[in-house]
């Protein structure tokens, strides 16, 4: 050990590590990155954090920089979770569900505890929450570090929509506990010394710096989530102040969330559900004009390759009897109390897919399970089970398009996919207009290293001229990061930066992360294999 990993090992409660093979397994996320810390740290608690956010504030003060990096299962595929420094791991200790308010329907939870453990447990009160997948190994920490959305329906929402409060450790140690304030308590804080006064006051000039901008970004809506756009939360009705929105998708780079108080919901039963599989892309977009009349919960789009990547590998489809139709599929669910108003949902649906060359089938006929063959296919697509010479994982978590431009799009998609000769199959909802590639690499390989990063510089454009964003879900990471500074205005870029110096003057918080990347310096962090890192 050498002597700062020493001073901490003797410091906090929790776990220091600076071995080889505990580093080398730190270095990867579930992305396409890799980089090793230098040492790796299992807080038990809060205290503990604080004194390693402190120890880092005085090294930082006297020029000796030392980072932080916070982590929980390493899921997130950005590059968020990984970096030089120190690795701060919530996820061995810190990751308690703490209690639950069944009249309130809200949790207190550890960042580090498993969004399916949290799930599991709302589960026994009949509760939940919406925006997260029951079956992510994530923590709930990195869910709010990248302000995840489930399942791409408004409907859910995302994260945030069901963050009440947080528990932040900031850059010098001090703990922030978000929450609603009035205007009148806000200039108290301003007036307070202390780092926490000295937060509410930089926010404040930035919002009064900013305010045109911030009012023409309320204005048009939040669909980059690049940055922090949750500036635009921050004040509410009659001067209140809450900064839980700028901590929400902030990627570890504003403070370590610790804790949290989530909303949740009544648990609802089964949903209708149903899946059609078409011959082209533009039979399967005819139909989904006429279902989305209906108002489904869902309705999700796949490109035909999800579909046979089930079928190859032998996934029994007992329904899908001609294997040749697979030029792409939708799963459709509605999520409803009422089984009177589900079964009239699947009646209308059966009769609008009859019109259309599908196959297809609903809820009334077979189990969940076997219907919604697309979304179970992801991961064959992405860790192809009989080849280790490639795999398609997920660079981009969730870009947005304009839907009334989504044929012009896959046209456009499909160039590109040739020009760069990758595969780049497509997923997502025809209602929000967030949609995946899975592009198909060889990491091993210099040229498709050099074949990504041109998919990602020329993904950010075309996104951009079907009025989209590259980053609507998720946070951009290091990964993304320059590509989705590319569109930011000049003062888009001023405001964020002075958000950054705010909270982190000292640049301890995952630098590199939400920041600018120099490119040469990004290709040498893609790792060269094509393992998965959760498998």
């Amino acid at each position: 050990m050498n002597k700062v990993s020493q001073y901490l090992q003797g410091h906090i409660s929790g776990d220091v590590s600076t071995r080889l093979d505990i580093r080398s397994a730190i270095a990867r996320d579930s992305g396409v990155l890799s980089i090793k810390p230098d040492m790796v740290v299992y807080p038990r608690n809060t205290n503990d954090v604080r004194k390693i956010a402190r120890f880092a504030s005085q090294l930082a003060e006297k020029k000796h920089p030392l980072a932080i990096i916070t982590r929980g299962n390493g899921t997130d595929t950005t590059g968020s979770s990984v970096g030089r420094g120190t690795v701060v791991t919530l996820s061995r200790y810190m990751c308690d569900v703490a209690e639950y308010d069944s009249k309130q329907k809200l949790v207190r939870v550890q960042a580090g505890a498993s969004i399916r453990s949290l799930q599991a447990a709302l589960a026994l009160h009949n509760a939940t929450i919406p925006a997260l997948d029951s079956y992510d190994i994530g923590t709930i920490g990195g869910a709010v570090a990248n302000d995840s959305s489930s399942r791409l329906s408004p409907v859910f929402g995302s994260v945030r929509d069901w963050t009440q409060q947080l528990e932040v450790v900031l850059d010098n140690g001090e703990v922030l506990q978000t929450g609603r304030i009035s205007r009148r308590e806000l200039d108290k804080m301003k007036g307070t010394a202390g780092r926490i006064g000295d937060i509410y006051r930089g926010v404040d000039a930035v919002l009064e710096e900013h305010a045109e901008l911030i009012e023409v970004m309320r204005e048009e809506g939040l669909t980059d989530k690049s940055g922090y756009p949750g500036i635009v939360d921050v004040v509410g009705k009659h001067g209140t102040c809450d900064l839980m929105p700028l901590f929400v998708g902030s990627q570890g780079t504003l403070g370590i969330v610790v804790e949290m108080i989530m909303r949740a919901t009544t648990l609802a039963s089964h949903p209708a559900v149903a899946a059609a599989v078409f011959k082209t892309t533009n039979a399967a977009r005819d139909a989904a004009d006429d279902i989305a009349k209906l108002n489904p919960t869902v309705l999700e789009y796949y490109d035909g390759a999800f579909v046979k990547a089930a079928v190859d590998t032998g996934k029994a489809v007992s329904w899908l009897n001609d294997a040749k139709a697979l030029g792409a599929s939708l799963e459709i669910e509605l999520h409803e109390s009422s089984e009177h108003k589900k079964r009239s949902f699947l009646k209308k649906l059966s009769k609008i897919l009859k019109k259309h060359d599908c196959i297809f089938v609903t809820s009334q006929d077979n189990e969940v399970d076997d219907i919604l063959i697309s979304q179970r296919s992801v991961e064959l697509v992405a860790v192809p089970p009989e080849h280790n010479d490639r795999a398609a994982p997920l660079v981009v978590p969730g870009f947005s398009i304009n839907l009334q431009r989504f044929e012009e799009f896959s046209k456009d998609l499909l160039t590109l996919s040739e020009n760069l000769d990758i595969a780049l199959p497509l997923h997502g909802s025809l209602i929000s207009g967030i949609f995946s590639v899975r592009p198909t690499l060889a990491l091993q390989k210099t040229t498709d290293k050099q074949k990504l990063m041109k998919l990602l510089d020329q993904l950010t454009v075309l996104v951009a001229n079907y009025d989209g964003s590259l980053v609507s879900n998720g946070g951009e990471g290091r990964l993304l990061s320059r590509f989705a500074r590319a569109s930011w205005t000049e003062d888009y870029e001023k405001m964020m930066n002075a958000i950054k110096q705010v909270f982190d003057p000292h640049g301890v918080l995952n630098p590199g992360v939400k920041s600018q990347v120099e490119l040469r310096e990004l290709a040498l962090m893609l790792r060269s294999d094509n393992a998965p890192s959760n498998v």
